[in-house]
């Protein structure tokens, strides 16, 4: 454990790391409704408020090609905000009076946002704030892209993979939400067990990142 911070007056919901302008930045949302960017070199904290969002902030998702880009997911209805100028774009939302959001993805060009709404499976288009797609799913609460391996006539699912950004033959391998483990995939060997980590790594590689339940 390398350094703890005190970073919001409610718990944690959700940790996202971005590297903007030589800087290795994270962004951290609480059940308190704050939003906060922290330059991870000097621990250095701008807080903000997304004032169109009136619940808090259960999610967090950054387009990889775009990390200026981010959507901001609560119980009700999805956000779309601009990191870079602190500013809100629009709020992506079907029924703005019954709407049940469960879970939401954004693509890596920024262009398309896939969320689950009151049972339906929606496909936004960024570019034109409009609905593309529709297709029903009921009881759906959680949307992944698992990777089916065969070892030995079994069949394994791989729920989440993480590579270390400054080691290409090192892979980090969760095994549940906050419990990981470091491999070298060259040499087939565990490098090390990672027990409190929630999956979040710095850009350079140096620092891993989780935010405890209570």
């Amino acid at each position: 454990l390398v350094r703890v911070v005190d970073a919001h007056f409610g718990r944690i919901l959700n940790l996202k790391s971005v590297a903007m302008q030589g800087q290795n930045l994270l962004i951290s949302s609480s059940i308190d409704r704050s939003v906060k960017i922290w330059n991870m070199e000097n621990i250095f904290e701008k807080s903000f408020a997304v004032i169109n969002m009136d619940q808090p902030i259960e999610k967090i998702l950054l387009a990889k090609e775009r990390p200026a880009l981010a959507v901001t997911q609560t119980r009700k209805y999805i956000g779309v905000w601009d990191i870079r100028s602190h500013r809100f774009i629009t709020t992506l939302v079907t029924n703005i009076y019954g709407s049940v959001v469960t879970d939401c993805l954004i693509s890596s060009n920024g262009r398309t946002v896939i969320c689950i709404e009151s049972d339906t499976l929606l496909l936004w288009d960024l570019k034109t704030q409009s609905v593309r797609l529709r297709h029903p799913a009921i009881s759906v609460h959680q949307i992944i892209w698992p990777r089916l391996i065969k070892n030995q006539k079994k069949d394994v699912i791989v729920h989440r993979l993480i590579p270390m950004p400054h080691n290409a033959n090192q892979l980090v391998v969760m095994d549940g939400e906050n419990r990981g483990s470091i491999w070298d995939v060259r040499h087939l060997k565990l490098i090390r067990s990672l027990p409190t980590f929630g999956g979040d790594i710095t850009e350079d590689g140096k620092l891993g990142l989780h935010a405890p339940n209570k």
